[in-house]
């Protein structure tokens, strides 16, 4: 029996995968979190053999959790379900020790596939996370959103003027802000405003 554990923020997406796995043969859903800190909670009660994890989560982010899972729980083997194909983020989990990477509108079929191969002691990539690796290194991919909020940033605008602007939250702009910091690979706004200039986004 292959245990599983499901952590994601969003509550259908772990309904979903629990009422999905247990028809498969030889799996079962242990525990589901919604979040990084709900999951180390979970894993001083049980262990999975297979952590289905989100890279986006509150509390602590899936990244997080792969250090905590380095220090203590080794032998628990990650598969990653996310929409994120950047290849900052591939190389950053497989870095941390995850053994798998599928996106989420991935089939049933490919996530059984990944989970076997990796419960075997095999590493699965979806086949857009083998283009994310073979991808250039300054070949950063933007949401259109994403692109407009760095244009904006670099003219100087603060969030709530880009909210204004863009009819969005302010938290939405902080948000897209700060993954604009994680896709880009810079600390702060100046390293944002230098890739606009460099990339001639603005004049």
């Amino acid at each position: 029996m292959i245990k599983i554990a499901i952590a994601d923020d969003y509550q259908l997406f772990r309904d979903g995968l629990k009422l999905l796995l247990p028809h498969e043969e030889k799996i079962q859903v242990i525990w589901t979190a919604q979040n990084g800190k709900q999951v180390l909670v979970e894993l001083e009660k049980q262990q999975p053999d297979i952590l289905l994890l989100d890279i986006q989560m509150p509390e602590l982010n899936g990244i997080e959790v792969l250090q905590e899972l380095a220090k203590k729980y080794t032998h628990v083997k990650v598969i990653i379900l996310s929409m994120y194909i950047e290849k900052i983020y591939v190389e950053k989990v497989f870095q941390l020790g995850a053994s798998g990477y599928l996106l989420k509108n991935a089939g049933n079929e490919e996530l059984m596939h990944a989970i076997k191969m990796v419960y075997e002691g095999h590493k699965y990539f979806a086949p857009e996370i083998t283009q994310a690796l073979m991808r250039k290194t300054d070949e950063v991919r933007l949401t259109k959103r994403e692109h407009e909020v760095l244009i904006l940033i670099a003219k100087e605008m603060s969030n709530p003027d880009i909210a204004e602007k863009l009819f969005l939250s302010v938290e939405t702009v902080n948000s897209h802000r700060k993954n604009l910091m994680r896709k880009l690979d810079v600390k702060n706004t100046a390293g944002l405003v230098k890739y606009a200039l460099q990339n001639k986004l603005i004049d």
